[in-house]
């Protein structure tokens, strides 16, 4: 199957998008939040995976064709663990599979892989945050500044009204305090943290910092690659994916 099948679930507040591709074993998806989120991407390295394994990728409230949000308060990683965990259970998803997840969408993965360790088989983090610097900060201005630049004031109910209320609410101060580094050390699954070394947003001491919280996890700095790896170095990033779920 060359083309994702594209289907919904709908939830008690919300309808999710997803779609799937390729056949095996189960590897859910989470993307990235912001401007780091493609509607409808599947690079060649998500097709190379999909020789291998049954990809699920899902469209996060507010990304794609999901249900719009128009805000991301300091409880939202909490709400869309437990919108995940809705979705697993209206789909009939299995009780065991691998998890993929980037940036937003890796730190839903830990909160669950940590929740749930029984149900994770192997965890792969792709420029994940466990806890909140002033680096952060500043890069989420710089971005905002441009994309206002761009897009002015997008319409509500849109996905640039999903980007400016991320860029908007991410900027807010209490973030300095969200720490979640005690909780992933209950996640018990063989464990991925890659980084690039060139990413924007924090040096590569904070997932190094992740990789030492997690049992037996492994840390992997990519040279020359930014805060999504998979798009400026898929070669190295998908080669080691694949070489971890071997």
């Amino acid at each position: 199957m060359n083309t994702p099948l594209s289907l919904f679930a709908t939830l008690t507040a919300s309808r999710l998008h997803f779609e799937v591709l390729g056949n095996g074993p189960l590897l859910l998806l989470l993307h990235s939040g912001g401007g780091g989120y493609t509607p409808g991407d599947w690079d060649e390295g998500c097709r190379r995976l999909a020789r291998r394994f049954r990809l699920l990728r899902v469209e996060r409230r507010g990304y794609g064709l999901s249900s719009p949000r128009d805000s991301f308060p300091l409880d939202f990683f909490r709400e869309e663990l437990r919108e995940l965990e809705r979705f697993l259970d209206v789909i009939h998803a299995p009780k065991r599979f691998d998890l993929l997840a980037t940036s937003d969408g890796g730190t839903i993965a830990m909160l669950f892989a940590a929740a749930f360790p029984e149900r994770v088989g192997r965890l792969v983090l792709e420029g994940t945050h466990a806890f909140f610097e002033a680096s952060m900060a500043d890069e989420l201005l710089r971005r905002q500044k441009k994309f206002r630049e761009k897009h002015g004031s997008p319409p509500p109910g849109t996905f640039l009204a999903t980007m400016e209320a991320w860029f908007r609410d991410f900027r807010d101060p209490r973030w300095l305090q969200w720490d979640i580094r005690s909780e992933i050390e209950a996640i018990r699954c063989p464990t991925l943290v890659i980084q690039g070394a060139e990413d924007p947003f924090v040096d590569d001491s904070h997932s190094q910092e992740i990789a030492r919280r997690i049992p037996g996890a492994r840390c992997e700095i990519l040279p020359e690659a930014r805060h999504l790896c998979h798009r400026t170095t898929p070669e190295r990033f998908y080669g080691l994916v694949e070489n971890f779920l071997d």
